[in-house]
């Protein structure tokens, strides 16, 4: 006969409401004690179950005395329903490529740098990341990596087989990075809208479509010829290679070159700055040679050199 002086009795609603007799020494023990003896009896996680007594959740870390638990009682274990969490997939190729291009652009220009870091630093906008990215909350790696600006960095420039190795393992930080760099473009051009409609701006505008006004004609031809160029709509083949409208790579841009001369001109090899090769290394180009050549071909540009040092073109 089962002695219920010191023992309480388990009722399993999950199991045919069966009971089982549980003994306990000190019923002024906690509910995280009730816990472990009864994930012994039934050979489960203790985790995977929770507590009813009188329609009342036992809650871990309170003492079984608060709920009027004494010898006797009965006390109704259920199991905690499994939540399925949705699959997330990787990113793919080219949304990397786009990710990496996306990020080091960013870093090419302070304003949208300082937008980054405002986002990065903003409890607000990370929780926002979090509800558009799923998977990332359950993800502690990312949400460090994302928290810290020049760790993201470097993980989202890195090279690409090791970018590769981070999506694949950490799918939530492509999502999360591309997220991160749509919300950047989003408030860059927010913040050009509002500078253009400054009264001082605007009057500039003016001054300069008036200007614009008096060789439209020009203007047209020259856009037909570069929409040719980046269409692949002109007999010589020229074109973009990548087949993305808007995207500049160091194919495009070679290819431009050679048309806008003729393929025979020589272009006089502009100059190349200590401050711009230092700009490229703190971005993680640490090839200067390369770097320096890249200068030189995009003339100077920062944004172009990236583009080709990043992109599918000859570098």
């Amino acid at each position: 006969m089962e002695n219920k002086l010191n023992s309480i009795q388990l009722c399993l609603r999950f199991d045919r409401n069966s009971f089982r007799n549980l003994d306990l020494a000190d019923f002024d023990c906690s509910v995280d004690e009730l816990r472990s003896k009864t994930a012994e009896i039934l050979k489960f996680p203790g985790g995977d179950f929770d507590f009813l007594y009188h329609g009342h959740r036992l809650r871990d870390g309170e003492k079984l005395g608060k709920y009027g638990i004494k010898p006797g009682s009965i006390v109704d274990v259920l199991m905690k329903p499994v939540i399925q969490q949705p699959q997330i997939e990787p990113v793919d190729m080219e949304k990397l490529k786009q990710l990496r291009r996306g990020v080091m652009m960013i870093i090419a220009h302070k304003p949208q740098r300082l937008i980054l870091e405002q986002i990065l630093k903003s409890r607000e906008a990370i929780e926002n990341l979090m509800v558009a990215t799923p998977g990332l909350d359950r993800d502690a790696f990312v949400m460090g990596m994302i928290q810290e600006l020049d760790i993201f960095v470097l993980s989202a420039t890195s090279e690409r087989e090791a970018i590769s190795k981070v999506v694949q393992e950490h799918p939530a930080f492509g999502h999360a990075a591309l997220h991160l760099i749509a919300t950047v473009s989003e408030e860059a051009s927010k913040s050009h809208t509002d500078q253009q409609n400054t009264p001082a701006s605007r009057d500039a505008y003016e001054i300069d479509r008036a200007s614009d006004d008096e060789n439209d004609e020009d203007d047209d031809e020259e856009d037909m010829e570069l929409d040719g160029v980046g269409t692949g709509g002109n007999e010589a083949g020229v074109g973009n290679t990548t087949g993305a409208p808007g995207v500049i790579t160091a194919d495009f841009f070679r290819q431009a070159m050679m048309m806008a001369t003729g393929g025979t001109a020589n272009l006089p090899t502009p100059s190349v700055t200590q401050a711009q090769l230092d700009q490229l290394r703190d971005m993680g180009i640490t090839d200067e040679a390369l770097a320096r050549r890249a200068l030189e071909q995009s003339g100077g540009d920062i944004s172009l050199a990236i583009e080709m040092l990043f992109g599918d073109g000859m570098f």
